[in-house]
């Protein structure tokens, strides 16, 4: 099987642009939905549009916090029900959901990657060592073979799909998303 990242197409003229969600008037920080852990808040969030006014079915909002249309929510909810938690949202009065992908998979190929590692000199002591960037991303195929969607430890950023997923996706011509695939041993 092979598996794709999710980025957000930039085709749609006027496409919007979410922002971070609230929680009432609370800011609630987005990358607690690109982590890989459970969100226990009991109340739909409101997304604001940041710009643009053309709505799509999915889109990665700030620091690439998956969010897509109940519809396109329940249609990854029925393939991948044990690896993600749906977040109801609120985008300008609409029923959306934030896809938030609970596994985090022990899955990159770290010798076969392309890695950029953090270096005393880029900053935050804490961080030297750890990954900056992966131009080329690789993933060992045992530890990803049964899921449809998640994040891969040590760098959760990606949003992966199986091909599976992203058939069904394009089956139902979901806007908003491109594919790029990724390289599996």
């Amino acid at each position: 099987m092979k598996y794709f990242r999710i980025n957000d197409s930039f085709n749609t003229r006027g496409r919007w642009y979410l922002g971070a969600p609230k929680d009432r008037d609370i800011e609630v920080d987005p990358r607690t939905f690109t982590e890989g852990k459970r969100y226990f808040g009991s109340r739909p969030l409101a997304i604001p549009v940041k710009h643009g006014d053309k709505p799509i079915d999915f889109t990665l909002a700030s620091f690439d916090m998956p969010v897509a249309t109940a519809e396109v929510g329940r249609l990854i909810h029925g393939m991948a029900e044990r690896d993600i938690q749906l977040i109801p949202a609120l985008v300008n009065g609409d029923d959306y959901q934030i896809i938030n992908a609970l596994a985090v998979l022990n899955a990159l190929d770290e010798d076969r990657s392309e890695i950029t590692r953090w270096t005393a000199k880029d900053g935050g002591p804490q961080r030297i060592g750890t990954i900056f960037g992966i131009g080329k991303l690789v993933l060992r195929r045992r530890p990803i073979e049964k899921h449809h969607i998640f994040r891969v430890q040590k760098w959760e950023l990606p949003l992966i799909v199986s091909e599976a997923l992203k058939a069904e996706l394009e089956s139902k011509d979901v806007s908003g998303i491109v594919f790029e695939q990724i390289a599996t041993d």
